[in-house]
């Protein structure tokens, strides 16, 4: 089966998306639950009670809830999961757990004084094929994120060009990358003492997970043929 023969993504990753939107739209309430009673509180209230309840149940529920929708997902399309390879196969939660140990090990890094390697290069062409979808996820994202959608286009393209990563594998690691981005900031929001800065944290989650939607919708197999014009 070519990337061509495969279902569109959007309904490959349907239940993904669903909770990743579903999501966004908690993240709403779990700050409006903190903003509204400041707002209508008389002016001269001090220390208006809020709600965070949601802010800190999103934080444990977020990883849980996009596993499930992940495993829905994986059940839909049996034969597309069997080509997907193990990469994509890691939970959210296990995804999380590594990116907190990594913190902590950087954290101790910088506690100790250990130098830094000094700035990467930006991988030619050639390397860049080589490089594992995940990094390659991580310069996709930037260049969208800066607002170049044909920088992204462009490293798609140098990507796929030795045929040992299709665009789907890139697509999905970018998705997975925002959606684990998404989950560690919620973390940092229910952490975070102050209720007005944990609703802020919490609204910022919902652009990782806008993100991983337009990345989990998104077909680029035409735009990315060679001799398209």
């Amino acid at each position: 089966m070519t990337e061509l023969d495969s279902p569109a993504r959007r309904r490959r990753h349907a239940r993904v998306i669903a909770t990743a939107v579903q999501l966004v739209v908690d993240c709403g309430i779990a700050a409006q639950r903190v903003y509204d009673p400041i707002a209508l509180a008389s002016p001269t209230t001090d220390g208006v009670p809020v709600r965070r309840d949601l802010i800190d149940s999103l934080a444990e529920a977020a990883p849980r809830r996009l596993d499930q929708a992940s495993e829905e997902d994986k059940e839909r399309w049996p034969r597309e999961v069997e080509q997907e390879g193990a990469e994509g196969l890691t939970t959210f939660r296990r995804r999380c757990a590594t990116a907190a140990a990594d913190r902590l090990l950087l954290d101790l890094q910088l506690s100790t004084g250990a130098s830094a390697l000094g700035p990467v290069p930006v991988p030619t062409p050639a390397q860049l094929a080589q490089m594992g979808p995940d990094l390659i996820a991580v310069d996709l994202i930037e260049a969208l994120d800066d607002g170049e959608p044909e920088d992204a286009l462009a490293l798609l393209r140098e990507a796929v060009t030795t045929g040992e990563y299709t665009t789907a594998q890139v697509l999905d690691a970018a998705m997975n990358t925002c959606l684990t981005a998404a989950c560690l900031t919620l973390c940092q929001a229910a952490e975070t003492s102050d209720p007005s800065m944990a609703a802020e944290t919490v609204l910022m989650a919902t652009r990782s997970l806008s993100r991983a939607v337009m990345l989990a919708s998104a077909d680029l197999d035409g735009l990315l043929a060679a001799d398209h014009v």
